[in-house]
């Protein structure tokens, strides 16, 4: 919890980056294909420990776990399910690693 609460504004600034070229009419969001650009750039994806498939399965996990409001839009996430799947993206790659 530190870790993000440090990270927070950069978290938060990014999401907002990424999320205004959703497409989406009024709701900021940040689609599947976005995302991967997204770890890529970081390089989080290296194929071994974090690969595209994990990154589908956790958005997915994460998109259907949220409680759905009406302005969230579906196989997108909003804020705080993204701040979740990197929370979530981070665990993988470092239980996997070892």
């Amino acid at each position: 919890m530190e870790i993000i609460t440090k990270y927070y504004r950069q978290i938060k600034n990014t999401y907002r980056h990424y999320s205004s070229f959703s497409g989406m009419n009024q709701t900021m969001c940040i689609g599947a294909n976005t995302l991967k650009d997204i770890l890529n750039h970081m390089g989080a994806i290296d194929f071994k420990y974090l690969t595209l498939a994990i990154v589908s399965v956790e958005m997915t996990t994460v998109d259907t776990a949220s409680f759905k409001y009406k302005n969230n839009p579906e196989h997108n996430l909003v804020r705080h399910e993204f701040i979740e799947f990197l929370v979530r993206a981070a665990d993988t790659k470092l239980f996997r690693s070892g």
